[in-house]
């Protein structure tokens, strides 16, 4: 708050304040800012290193992110969510925390057309993928019998409706030591809950049924708390997550 005597230049950017509301407000606020201010280096210290909650920087920390990571959370039946700009961003901070040189990924047939692209895109780096018909057992299980870091497929297929079997897909998976990171976008948590069913991680393309109001880009990824600390890591460094109106809207 400006003080006696400072100048208009001061005052017309220290004065608009107004103090915390004793009781809360029916609907989360958005909280439209990208810096945050701090009341000592202590205050700072305890902040980053997670001792105490407190925000960061619009990326990391605002509130509006944080409400809705829980409120993903609770619907996909999850220990933990991140919110990220796209869907496809989620896939990104993901490949990138994931995949190292050499690795191979096991992806059905049927996929959203960018998340087998980005995949290509990472052929560049070493990553090979192999697509298989993720209705066919048998041949989720040859492909995995190569080795495999990720197996990715979509909960219900988009536009040809063929349905995955989660748990039998999670459980190849994990025999062969590979993750299974499901596209739930087009049943949405309230048709499926895959990680309920065995699998590692869930995306959601929000845009499309958690938003549906085509007003907001966003992208959602549940999971454990240990797969989802190092690509949360990657997506705020990489200024992958989104503002918090985008937030709020969803």
């Amino acid at each position: 708050m400006a003080q006696p005597g400072d100048g208009f230049g001061t005052r017309s950017v220290h004065d608009a304040r107004a103090g915390t509301p004793v009781n809360a407000p029916a609907r989360t606020p958005i909280y439209q800012s990208a810096g945050w201010t701090f009341a000592d280096l202590g205050q700072v210290d305890a902040i980053y290193e997670r001792r105490i909650a407190g925000a960061i920087y619009g990326s990391d920390g605002n509130p509006n992110l944080i409400a809705l990571e829980a409120q993903i959370a609770s619907l996909e039946g999850a220990p933990d969510a991140l919110v990220t700009s796209a869907g496809m961003a989620a896939f990104a901070a993901t490949f990138m925390t994931m995949l190292r040189s050499g690795d191979r990924v096991v992806e059905a047939r049927e996929v959203y057309g960018n998340t087998l692209r980005l995949l290509g895109d990472f052929e560049r780096f070493g990553v090979s993928a192999v697509r298989v018909d993720a209705t066919d057992a048998s041949a989720v299980e040859t492909a995995l019998a190569g080795g495999a870091r990720l197996l990715i497929v979509e909960t219900v297929s988009n536009p040809r409706l063929r349905v995955a079997d989660i748990p039998s897909l999670a459980q190849a998976a994990h025999r062969a030591g590979a993750a299974l990171l499901v596209d739930n976008t087009f049943a949405t948590p309230y048709h499926c809950a895959p990680l309920v069913l065995g699998a590692d991680l869930a995306m959601e393309s929000g845009t499309k049924f958690l938003g549906g109001h085509h007003d907001v880009v966003i992208g959602t990824l549940a999971g454990s708390r240990e797969l989802l600390a190092p690509i949360r890591t990657f997506a705020v460094r990489a200024g992958m997550v989104p503002g918090a109106f985008d937030a709020w809207l969803t």
